[in-house]
């Protein structure tokens, strides 16, 4: 069975109250699915912390996102890169299901464009 409600319905509490509550249900054999992800102010660090096994993205989101037009890139990039890699394990993790476009300190600090250029060109 499936708890499927608006994101922000379902996770509007404290978000360790609900993390408690969520788990409780997922117990007992019930799957949490949030609605509508993207619709408000996302706090996609409170939602990381919550039991959910499915995030539905809301429709407006696609609705204003045409194939190969403005704004398709956002959406596509929300779903492919994974910034913020810092240990090695991370990165295995993320490569497993499919991510391939990572960035973070544990490929390299941020540097500046003439150290760039240097790089590239030993590589």
């Amino acid at each position: 069975m499936d708890l499927e409600n608006t994101e922000t319905l379902l996770l509007r509490d404290d978000p360790e109250i609900a993390r408690v509550s969520l788990e409780e249900l997922r117990r007992m054999g019930v799957r949490i699915v949030p609605d509508d992800f993207g619709k408000g102010h996302s706090a996609v660090a409170v939602r990381i912390r919550q039991p959910i096994d499915v995030l539905k993205l809301d429709r407006r989101l696609l609705e204003t996102v045409a194939p190969d037009g403005e704004g398709s890139h956002l959406l596509a990039n929300v779903i492919r890169m994974a910034e913020g890699v810092s240990h090695g394990d991370q990165a295995e993790f993320l490569a497993a299901p499919g991510y391939r476009e990572m960035q973070g300190l544990y490929f390299s600090a941020a540097i500046p464009a003439l150290a760039f250029r240097e790089k590239l060109a030993l590589e």
